[in-house]
């Protein structure tokens, strides 16, 4: 998760200058979110295989 948190704190400006060479910075928009949705989906899918803990008996 640092590793997101440090992401957060950069400025988007910088982080397409740090990641892309300046003829494919516009990618890097493109990558960030479809990493996202590939994760977003890893995570609902080992989420779904677990209760809640919210929805436990009791709470």
């Amino acid at each position: 998760m640092a590793h997101l948190d440090k992401a957060l704190a950069t400025d988007p400006a910088q982080t397409a200058s740090h990641y892309g060479p300046r003829d494919q910075q516009d990618l890097v928009s493109d990558w960030i979110h479809s990493n996202a949705d590939r994760i977003r989906a890893r995570l609902d899918n080992l989420t779904r295989r677990y209760p809640s803990p919210k929805d436990a008996p009791g709470k």
